[in-house]
């Protein structure tokens, strides 16, 4: 299996498109909100690279169906 590191590849797209913005945001967050609200990142980051996950396993069970 071969795994490209470029834009051309669809998995690393979706990865900049959902994971990145959500950290900026939680950088940010966590910067600004008082420290009892630090929890409020976390879950956004965690949401976000659970978003991600799902996708990738789904895209790749939709290949793998598809190639038989």
């Amino acid at each position: 299996m071969d795994f490209e590191l470029s834009f051309k590849n669809k998995q690393v797209r979706a990865w900049f498109i959902v994971v990145v913005p959500i950290a900026i945001l939680a950088v940010i967050l966590l910067l600004v909100l008082p420290r009892e609200l630090h929890f409020i990142p976390t879950f956004l980051s965690i949401i976000a690279n659970l978003i991600y996950v799902v996708w990738l396993m789904i895209d790749i069970k939709r290949k793998g169906t598809s190639e038989e």
